[in-house]
């Protein structure tokens, strides 16, 4: 009866815990403590395993716990989220060292580089550029990989990293495992992540695929190759490229018109572009439109998601489309201006460029009242239309001719529509050719 009952308190008290906390800080800290928090701080990030990220200005960053206590001080130049219950952490001379989420210092701060933790380690870099030497350590510091390497992985997948020496312009790569031995010898000319068992290798007759105990498994004959996702992998030979299966055979191949835009199936949908139109969408696993090549730009599905942009009455339009291209969310341009770098990032194309073509779109569209008869009538519609395709040519001679025919027209319509129609035509011209070039 005793065992039951201390049973039920640990159970109940795991429950009532649930463990470290993480999401937004306005929904893990109460309410008064948000308010005196976000009055103290320039920038408070997402809660990670109890711990929130928090900025009193630029290059001033600490942390908070779930009572808004601050126990990392904000004097650091950066500092990152946790991963598996570390913060990795640059101080003001530039040094990496590592926080625990107590708030303690685990990792002295003596590194040139730190990359975060995966699989219980850290890589970690000493020196910089040809002087550079990398390793690994743990969350206590000890180098468990002695930093004697000049080339090494971010983080260890399925239990292996890639290392290799460098001598004079040449490197030699082969992996290790967690216990920092070479498990497979450095003897190839470029090595990648091991993904579903299997890691692309660069040997004297290309790249192919070995296995965790280095065998080969397909002919190592492509020019690049890329991870495998799904069973499926890219890979490119004599600029053709083309899917293959995990025995090396061919299951379809790309043409000139629509490529590849990612570098991997994610959840069985390989993103595609269409090169001509400059429009993306997504084929299934047989080669197959999926979803329709229709998007200005679009990101790799991610979770049963992904993020696509459309433009809409010549405004861009940020949506999040399911596996069926439902769109399950919207993020309006204000939260695309408030998480840019992390958005851009995402895309294969820059979401600039499509912003750029909307704007462009929605002043070619939304001619101002009076001026919807004159452009075609002086023909300066079709002298703007050629303006625009030579400063997206960056054809600078031909811009500055048109650019003068353009302003002697406007120049003359003074005289047969008045000063007004001349200053209406000035500005809207002007702010097209602001966005163009």
């Amino acid at each position: 009866m005793l065992l039951l009952s201390v049973a039920l308190v640990t159970l109940v008290a795991m429950v009532s815990c649930g463990g470290p906390k993480s999401g937004p800080a306005e929904k893990i800290l109460k309410k008064e403590v948000y308010a005196q928090v976000v009055n103290k701080y320039e920038y408070v990030g997402d809660f990670v395993d109890g711990i929130c990220i928090v900025s009193t200005g630029w290059r001033e960053r600490g942390a908070i716990n779930t009572k808004g206590e601050e126990i990392i001080p904000t004097n650091l130049y950066d500092l990152y989220a946790a991963t598996e219950g570390m913060l990795v952490a640059q101080d003001n001379e530039l040094k990496y060292g590592a926080y625990n989420t107590k708030g303690e210092l685990v990792v002295p701060f003596k590194y040139d580089d730190m990359k975060s933790y995966n699989s219980g380690l850290a890589r970690v870099k000493v020196g910089n550029y040809s002087d550079a030497q990398y390793g690994y350590i743990d969350k206590a510091g000890n180098e468990v990989v002695p930093l004697k390497y000049d080339i090494a992985a971010e983080s260890f997948t399925e239990g292996l990293a890639y290392v290799g020496m460098t001598e004079g312009w040449n490197s030699k790569y082969g992996y290790i495992n967690i216990k920092g031995e070479e498990v497979i010898p450095l003897m190839y000319a470029d090595a990648n992540e091991f993904h579903e068992g299997m890691a692309a290798v660069k040997t004297k007759n290309g790249y192919g695929y070995i296995n965790a105990k280095g065998e080969l498994l397909t002919a190592a004959k492509y020019d690049d190759a890329m991870p495998f996702s799904g069973g499926l992998a890219l890979v490119m030979k004599s600029d053709k490229m083309m899917i293959i299966d995990k025995k090396g055979e061919v299951v379809y191949s790309f043409g000139q018109k629509i490529i590849p835009a990612g570098m991997a199936y994610h959840d069985g949908l390989l993103l595609v572009c269409d090169t001509k139109a400059q429009k993306f969408g997504y084929y299934n696993e047989k080669g197959e439109v999926a979803l329709p090549i229709e998007y200005p730009a679009a990101d790799s599905f991610n979770e049963g998601k992904a993020l696509t942009v459309s433009v809409e009455g010549g405004e861009c339009v940020f949506n999040y489309i399911d596996k069926n291209g439902k769109v399950i969310d919207t993020i309006d341009e204000d939260t695309y201006d408030e998480k840019y770098d992390e958005i851009e990032e995402a895309f294969e194309v820059s979401v600039e460029r499509v912003l750029e073509e909307a704007k462009l779109m929605s002043l070619i569209n939304k001619v101002p009242d009076g001026l919807s008869e004159i452009l075609p009538a002086l023909k300066l519609d079709k002298l703007i239309n050629n303006y625009i395709q030579a400063a997206k040519a960056d054809n600078y001679n031909l811009k500055e001719r048109l650019a003068g025919q353009i302003g002697n027209i406007v120049e003359q319509t003074e005289y047969v529509y008045g000063e007004d129609v001349m200053e209406s035509l000035e500005d809207y011209i002007g702010s097209i050719i602001d966005v163009v070039d």
